[in-house]
This record gives structure tokens, C-alpha cells and sequence, in this order.
């Protein structure tokens, strides 16, 4: 089992917590791929905190994280994530719970969150930037909370408010330049 040592705070006692192993499986060559997670998010607007992982495809160079940090990896297939237990945790598809169901695949199925497993609720709310006061212990009852909360932020979001939001989330706005931010938003009037 890999596991890594930290201190407990309040006394010196070492804990074990169970360490995730990621890979990017898009990366190619000797050079690792760098990947940004957002570890905490304020309500003051100010700029969140972020982490920096280097990610290698090869099966001995798997990065290890917390499994906070590994699960903001399952929103996309080209990631692998190894569990401690050394089996791989399946990647989850991203969804905009804003846009209207029109369609449901025949694999598919209308659930209320409290239906849902406690290991599933769990995963897909640590997809979500913000979610890192969410005890890996919650409940049912408060994962579904703090989905339904997310939800109702995004509701009042315009589609440019939206994608102005993800875009922040990844990181991606500082390099957008006045011609890519009006093609977003459409074009700005002078003040």
C-alpha cells in the first residue's frame, strides 16, 4: 500500500493518509506535463490557491496526491488515477448541470442526489473547484447540500459568466488577450 506521513497538528502523532497515484496519459517524451489543481477557492474574490503537478504517462513515474487532489482528475479519461488499493478509478463524465435534459442515453437515468452512493456523491463533488472543505467523511446528506448549492450559483450565470468562470478555474484567462475576451463576451463598449 503506498501511503505518505503527516503530522498531526494538534499533537505529533504521525498519520497515514492513502496516497493516489495520477498519470497523464497524453504525455509524450521525457519532459512531464504540468497540471494546475485548485486546492482552495475564496468568496473575497481573491486569487485561489493552486498546486502544480508534473504528470508522466509511464506506469513508474505516478505522481503521488491526496485524494482530494486525485479526484480533480477523473473529469477526463486521459487520466488515469490509481487508488491505494492499486485499482484504477474510472473517470467520470463532465456535465453543465445548468444546460436543460433534453435526452436520455439508454445507460442513463434520472436520480435525485440523495439516491446516489456516498462514494459516487463524493466524487463528483471534489471535480468541483471550491470543494475543499468537504470532509472526506461527509454524509449523504451534506455532499448532496453542497451539490445542490453549486448548482444554484451557477443558475443566475449567463453562458459568457459561465465559461468566464471555468476559464478562471483552469487558469486560462490571464493569457486571453482584449480581441479573445470580445469574442467571449462580445464586443465591449468605451466608457
Amino acid at each position: 500500500m503506498n501511503e505518505t506521513q503527516q503530522a498531526k497538528p494538534q499533537d505529533e502523532r504521525p498519520v497515514k493518509t492513502p496516497t493516489y497515484l495520477v498519470y497523464d496519459m497524453n504525455q509524450r517524451g521525457d519532459a512531464p506535463r504540468l497540471h494546475d489543481v485548485i486546492t482552495k477557492m475564496y468568496e473575497d474574490d481573491s486569487e485561489p490557491d493552486i498546486v502544480t503537478y508534473k504528470l508522466y504517462s509511464d506506469s513508474g513515474k505516478g505522481c503521488a496526491m491526496s485524494q482530494d487532489h486525485a479526484y480533480k482528475f477523473l473529469c477526463d479519461p486521459a487520466f488515469k488515477v490509481i487508488g491505494p488499493n492499486g485499482n484504477r478509478l474510472m473517470p467520470i463524465a463532465k456535465f453543465d448541470p445548468s444546460k436543460p435534459l433534453t435526452e436520455l442515453k439508454e445507460d442513463e437515468i434520472v436520480v435525485r442526489y440523495i439516491e446516489l452512493s456516498r462514494e459516487s456523491l463524493f466524487r463528483r463533488v471534489k471535480l468541483i473547484p471550491g470543494s475543499e472543505n468537504v470532509r472526506p467523511n461527509a454524509t449523504v446528506e451534506e455532499l448532496s447540500a453542497f451539490l445542490i448549492g453549486w448548482r444554484k450559483k451557477l443558475a443566475g450565470l449567463t453562458d459568457g459568466d459561465r465559461r468566464l468562470a471555468e476559464m478562471m478555474a483552469s487558469g486560462k484567462v490571464d493569457t486571453m488577450s482584449g480581441s479573445e475576451m470580445d469574442k467571449l463576451f462580445g464586443e465591449r463598449e468605451a466608457a
